[in-house]
Order: C-alpha cells, then sequence, then structure tokens
C-alpha cells in the first residue's frame, strides 16, 4: 500500500502567491541599472518574533563607502496580506496594502514621491563627485 501524502500540491500552489517580500525584491533590481549601478537596490527580510515579517527596501552607495539608506518599509503577517507600508522619506501616511496588486502600486507611490525622489537625487549627484 502506497503511503498517502496529506499536504496537496503546496508547490503548485505556491508558486502562485506574490510576495511583498518578491515585489520589493523586483524592484530593487530595477534601481542599478536604472542609475548605471552607482545606486543598488537591496531588500532585507527579517522577522520580529513568531507573529510578524518586516521586509526593507533599501539603497546601498558604493560610492560612499556601500552607505546604506531605507527607503520603506513593509510589515505583514505569516498571511502575507494585509501588508503595512511606512517609508520616513515619502509624504504618504502609512498604507495598509490588501493584495499585491495595491503593494505594488502603492510602493510606486512612495518611490515616485517627491521626498524620496530628492534623497535618490541627492544620493546620485554624492556618487558622481
Amino acid at each position: 500500500m502506497a503511503e498517502e501524502n496529506i499536504w496537496g500540491d503546496l508547490k503548485g500552489a505556491a508558486a502562485s502567491i506574490k510576495t511583498p517580500a518578491s515585489i520589493l525584491k523586483e524592484q530593487a533590481a530595477q534601481l542599478g541599472p536604472a542609475t548605471g549601478f552607482m545606486l543598488i537596490g537591496q531588500v532585507d527580510v527579517e522577522t520580529e518574533g513568531r507573529t510578524a515579517i518586516r521586509i526593507d527596501l533599501d539603497v546601498r552607495v558604493p560610492a560612499l563607502n556601500d552607505y546604506l539608506i531605507t527607503l520603506l518599509r513593509c510589515r505583514h503577517t505569516l498571511d502575507l496580506y494585509p501588508v503595512e507600508v511606512t517609508s520616513s522619506y515619502s509624504e504618504m501616511e502609512d498604507t495598509n496594502c490588501q493584495d499585491a496588486v495595491e503593494l505594488l502600486a502603492v510602493v510606486k507611490e512612495h518611490v515616485r514621491s517627491k521626498g524620496v525622489q530628492k534623497v535618490l537625487q541627492s544620493l546620485l549627484a554624492q556618487a558622481k563627485s
């Protein structure tokens, strides 16, 4: 008698889920090519106890001794969504996103905000000097 798999198709189900970390990693990967690799996007993922996951979208500046700044932070439980998005540099208020589509739109708003653009332009100018 063959052993029964009680777990179901976990790999197939998980493959269709767009996680907050994967969204931020995709965006971080685009920053280097967009700036001639003078600014490098990075994502840092850490657990907060056993109940939450924190994901930072960071910018590293190799020409400034690898200076590192966190542009925005996402927090979520093991359920993934909703995910809270905060930024110290954006004028936007903290936002709770209900799904991946909303998260991508909010990340885009933060990154294109005047405050974040000012920080990125300043870092880029300093990296060039």
